[in-house]
């Protein structure tokens, strides 16, 4: 079955076959967790901002009580239609497969 849209509050979920072909966009909202992803380990907390490429390459998913996050996963193509005619996916894409948590710098509760 073919997914072009999902949303979930489900971390654990994040990497399901599914979503092969989608970007995931999650937010952690609470606690902390951590996944590994091209067979390097990320740790994400509070506020932090997780953007994909293809979910299903994240292996060892690990969240500790009371971690929280709201994702929302696209289909590749159809953000890509999105994108301006002068194209900077190239450069996005490789930027996120070398370092796909963004830190926004709001650290306090």
């Amino acid at each position: 079955m073919k997914i072009d849209f999902l949303y979930s509050t489900d971390f654990l979920a994040m990497n399901t076959p599914e979503l092969g072909h989608t970007c995931m966009h999650l937010l952690c909202t609470a606690g902390e967790g951590s996944f590994v992803f091209n067979e390097r380990c990320y740790h994400i907390v509070k506020n932090d901002l997780v953007v994909m490429p293809n979910p299903t390459r994240a292996k060892n998913l690990a969240a500790a009580p009371g971690m929280e996050v709201e994702w929302f996963a696209a289909d590749n193509k159809f953000l890509h239609s999105l994108l301006p005619s002068n194209n900077y996916s190239i450069g996005g894409s490789i930027s996120l497969n070398q370092n796909p948590v963004i830190k926004t710098g709001r650290r306090k509760s």
